[in-house]
């Protein structure tokens, strides 16, 4: 779900939203977008950088609200829609896991696309890295919630079953995770999805 038009049209010729725009994004969140779009304050406004910034500092105060240990469950509601398929109750279980196992981050390796918006409908409460071949569909990835895509040119179809080790290096390479956190990877062997908890070395 994408929330766009006029989320702070103020700033088109304001540099500060009105109390009501700020509401109207901070419940966006709440409600569980997956992306918020600003239009016409960035595309012909005065204050574009000033519109951007504050929609973050916006987005980042709900996040933190939403995943607050007591209140964390209430905004966490799966807004899974569509058939139950084999894929989509492994991802259900990466997110099950993630929560029971107090993961710090389910990672998902992927050559389509197609599991990563799968475990995102789950909401789970770590972020969702998710490794593509393309920068096409990274940026196809990042309007999902929750998804941190991350390009590697070395996912095949034959080998995605084979990497979750590396990826797992990979992550803790770029400071995305530490040793000894434990996290979800998910992946394909063949047509069929699988997972495993791994703890980082």
């Amino acid at each position: 779900v994408i929330v766009a038009t006029q989320m702070l049209e103020s700033m088109a010729k304001s540099p500060r939203p009105t109390r009501a725009e700020v509401s109207d994004v901070t419940n966006a969140i709440y409600d569980g977008a997956d992306c918020v779009m600003l239009s016409g304050e960035t595309a012909k406004g005065k204050f574009p950088t000033e519109a951007v910034r504050t929609m973050n500092e916006i987005i980042l105060a709900a996040e933190r609200y939403t995943t607050s240990g007591a209140l964390g469950h209430s905004y966490h509601r799966p807004a899974f829609v569509g058939p139950k398929t084999a894929d989509s109750a492994v991802a259900k279980a990466a997110v099950t896991a993630s929560v029971e196992r107090d993961c710090a981050a389910i990672l998902v390796l992927t050559q389509h696309g197609s599991l990563p918006p799968l475990v995102s409908a789950y909401r789970p409460r770590v972020p969702i890295f998710a490794f593509c071949p393309t920068p096409k569909l990274a940026r196809q990835l990042q309007v999902y919630r929750g998804i941190h895509p991350i390009v590697d040119s070395t996912l095949t179809d034959d080998n995605d079953c084979k990497r979750p080790e590396q990826a797992v290096q990979e992550a803790k390479d770029m400071g995305l995770l530490q040793s000894g956190d434990e996290v979800v990877v998910v992946s394909m062997d063949g047509t069929t999805a699988t997972m495993k908890i791994a703890i980082v070395s």
